[in-house]
């Protein structure tokens, strides 16, 4: 059932960076776990596959654009479904016209619902679901570290607490940022 997807994960796993821990290759693959549980958890009817590939695709342009992460956050609508539609067009295995629009609906729709809760409520439901999806991973506890790899000008131990009250906080209030309520079940995983 996933095999297109399959196919395109192994076409386009050279295109991220290796080195970027937040959105490279495994911040992909757990929004890929996120998306999944929310449509599981949510009856959605929906195409799996698609919504695999655009949780997949969602981020790449991080990698594409190693210089410049801000143009990069700031423009991620734009930038993030075009590299997408370059991919597809290049990879996308037998993936219709239709199916690629879906795709690419998807992650222009993805970013900014934290912090400017620019939500997706009346969107198309593959926007929700990666939107969601991605939010998920942003408050997920086990990417700290990752924040505390990098080097730091300030000490770990405020840098912790100022990870674990942002993640309590976005647990306590995590209504305001999902389009989903069904999302809940899928919630950030506990410290």
């Amino acid at each position: 059932m996933l095999s297109r997807f399959i196919h395109l994960q192994k076409q386009v796993r050279p295109l991220f960076d290796t080195k970027d821990r937040i959105h490279g290759w495994d911040h992909a693959l757990q929004v890929v776990e996120n998306a999944q549980c929310i449509f599981e958890n949510c009856s959605l009817n929906i195409n799996s596959e698609l919504l695999a590939v655009s949780a997949l695709l969602h981020d790449l342009h991080y990698s594409v654009l190693l210089k410049n992460k801000i143009y990069a956050y700031i423009f991620e609508s734009r930038i993030s479904s075009r590299v997408a539609r370059d991919v597809l067009d290049i990879y996308g295995i037998e993936f219709s016209q239709e199916e690629k629009e879906i795709i690419i609906k998807a992650i222009y729709n993805h970013p900014h619902s934290f912090p400017f809760r620019r939500l997706n409520k009346n969107k198309d439901l593959y926007s929700q679901v990666l939107q969601d999806a991605d939010t998920m991973e942003l408050f997920n506890p086990e990417r700290a570290p990752v924040y505390l790899h990098k080097k730091q000008t300030k000490p770990r131990s405020f840098l912790k607490k100022l990870i674990t009250n942002f993640n309590n906080y976005f647990t306590s209030h995590i209504g305001l940022y999902i389009n989903l309520e069904c999302t809940k079940h899928c919630s950030v995983k506990k410290n």
